[in-house]
């Protein structure tokens, strides 16, 4: 599967947050407090008219003060973004919040 392949993850990750990765046991991350590289994210969001969705989605996904949300890896190959609420065989993308309220306010208003 397309999905698979490491570097092709890895560019479209970078397409879509504007950032480097770094790579860690087999996982990409992005450690930062910047949530401008949300912003193709959020913009999306904004298109699709999702923003109750996506504030559902940090709400079902909070843990203390943190959040998550999940990303389609298959749709983000694309250079596309999809929410999605399940795990998938292939995997998706996580995007972990350290502060919920701040990952809320963000992304929904």
């Amino acid at each position: 599967h397309s999905t698979e392949d490491k570097d092709r993850i890895l560019k479209a990750l970078e397409v879509i947050f504007g950032r480097k990765f770094d790579e860690e046991e087999n996982e990409f991350f992005l450690k930062t407090n910047d949530l401008s590289v949300l912003d193709q994210i959020k913009q999306k969001i904004s298109e699709k008219k999702i923003k109750n969705t996506v504030r559902y989605l940090l709400m079902k996904n909070k843990f203390e003060d943190t959040t998550k949300i999940e990303l389609s890896k298959q749709t983000l190959m694309l250079h596309k973004i999809n929410f999605v609420e399940e795990s998938n065989p292939l995997g998706n993308i996580v995007i972990k919040f350290s502060n919920f309220e701040e990952a809320v306010k963000y992304l929904t208003t």
